[in-house]
């Protein structure tokens, strides 16, 4: 027994959706009435109506007319460009095109896409400052590590030579107890006398290795990352400075 209510359903609800050629043809006459009475507004709400009961595109080129008596652009531009969507065949489509054309150029401007800003173009200076890899803390405290092991090898060595000094010095003061004379006491003094030299030479050479090394180390540990040394040529030499964030 509930066949016949659903079959029912069924055949109104296509009715619903199918095409209505009779009130199309209906509003599509009132529609011609208004525009040639000069009633746009009126004559683009009776197209609509007809479009709305059988969506033939010419209903969205009349639509699109009307729009343009009204100076209204941007919606005959539109509706325009549905139409040949729509029907890209028309016979009229060199027409419309002109129309088009016509208004686009009095209606709303498109936005303009957004651009990506110039580059800044930096100093030279600065170029090279911003392309020059970043000053590691890593390389630093490598290097401070290093300093610091030649500065205590060249300690250790001056240690040696002063001990050779002292034996050398014994030596000689043994030799003086007999009386300082004969080329073997001129060979001892000679030699104790470089040896020293070569001592007070490289605890001076490890003791500034070993202090630059700790410097760097130090350095490392609290300077800013990528942040280099600046080294200043000064007559005679250069000097070293930098800037150390607490």
């Amino acid at each position: 027994m509930k066949w016949p209510a659903l079959v029912l359903l069924i055949v109104v609800s296509r009715a619903a959706h199918a095409d209505d050629p009779a009130r199309a043809k209906a509003a599509d006459r009132s529609a011609r009435a208004r525009y040639a009475a000069h009633d746009y507004d009126a004559a683009i709400a009776d197209y609509q109506a007809a479009y709305d009961a059988m969506p033939d595109p010419l209903f969205l080129f009349d639509i699109a007319q009307s729009y343009r008596r009204l100076h209204d652009c941007d919606h005959a531009l539109a509706f325009y460009r549905d139409y040949l969507r729509q029907r890209p065949e028309a016979d009229n489509h060199e027409l419309v095109e002109r129309f088009i054309i016509e208004m686009s150029d009095c209606a709303t401007p498109e936005p303009a896409p957004a651009t990506a800003p110039a580059p800044v173009a930096l100093p030279p200076q600065q170029t090279r400052a911003a392309s020059a890899p970043p000053f590691s803390n890593r390389t630093l405290r490598l290097a401070g590590i290093t300093s610091a092991a030649l500065g205590v090898v060249l300690i250790g060595t001056a240690v040696y030579f002063s001990s050779q000094a002292g034996d050398e010095a014994q030596q000689l003061e043994t030799a003086c107890a007999r009386g300082c004379a004969g080329g073997s006491v001129v060979g001892i003094d000679r030699a104790g006398t470089v040896d020293d030299h070569d001592a007070i030479a490289l605890y001076a050479l490890g003791g500034a290795a070993v202090a630059a090394g700790v410097g760097a180390i130090v350095w490392s540990a609290v300077r800013a990352p990528g942040e280099a040394p600046v080294v200043t040529p000064t007559p005679g030499g250069a000097t070293v400075s930098a800037r150390i964030r607490f």
